[in-house]
């Protein structure tokens, strides 16, 4: 009996050490980005002290001519076209591998497996039925894959845009190596630059912190809008196959 107690316990207690574990960075980056320049260093680094809940946001969006908001506008195009890119081309490697034979199909799928698999595990549920009656009105394989396999494999898919978007968002080393013009930046990149500069622009170090604490809010916004087909595309893919 105790054991069983035990056990309750355990299970009811290491699942809310590791959800606070996992916010504590976030809470920090709440309670940070409401702060001036001088609390952000003096101040105890988890509790709140003199509020500027408007300022350092109007500071942030104002600064530099409004760069800010460039920088958002980049990421959202980099992260969105990136990841309709990459989700559409695991689509039709996931369809190629599942439902065309060809030489060395399975050689290749092993090579590619971590970016198209969960394409593949939704691809095999098309039923072959459906493709031959389709092959047998006329239509093409091109026109069969957008108008029936796309919408089939549609959660799988989603799954796969959000990992993108999040990769592709969070991404900072190869905007580094590849541009050099600060108003091309993303939103990572931005910040990271501010960074750099804060020992001679104290106020870049709480703006920074507060851009931060701005560029989480896309991908938590995403993240819950896609949740129940990413949930969907986990679980499908789980025991299919």
């Amino acid at each position: 009996m105790r054991t069983a107690i035990r056990t309750r316990r355990l299970v009811t207690v290491l699942p809310a050490v590791l959800a606070a574990s996992f916010l504590m960075p976030l809470y920090w980056l709440v309670v940070a980005a409401t702060k001036s320049t001088g609390d952000l260093i003096n101040s105890s680094p988890l509790w709140f002290a003199n509020p500027q809940l408007f300022t350092n946001p109007g500071e942030l969006v104002s600064f530099g001519d409004g760069i800010f908001w460039r920088w958002v506008l980049n990421s959202l195009v980099h992260a969105g076209v990136g990841a309709l890119g990459a989700t559409f081309i695991s689509a039709c490697a996931g369809y190629a591998l599942a439902k065309c034979q060809f030489r060395g199909r399975e050689a290749l799928f092993n090579v590619i497996l971590a970016g198209v698999y969960l394409s593949r595990v939704y691809a095999t549920t098309v039923p072959d039925d459906v493709l031959d009656a389709a092959r047998s009105d006329g239509a093409g394989e091109w026109r069969i894959f957008v108008r029936i396999v796309l919408r089939i494999m549609s959660p799988a898919l989603v799954t796969i845009f959000l990992f993108q978007f999040v990769a592709i968002w969070n991404n900072c080393f190869l905007p580094l190596v590849m541009l050099s013009d600060n108003h091309l930046y993303p939103i990572t990149l931005g910040l990271t630059s501010w960074q750099g500069f804060a020992d001679r622009q104290p106020i870049l170090q709480t703006l920074t912190v507060v851009g931060a604490l701005v560029s989480v809010i896309p991908l938590i916004v995403l993240s819950g809008a896609l949740q129940r087909f990413w949930r969907a595309g986990l679980t499908e893919g789980s025991v299919r196959e």
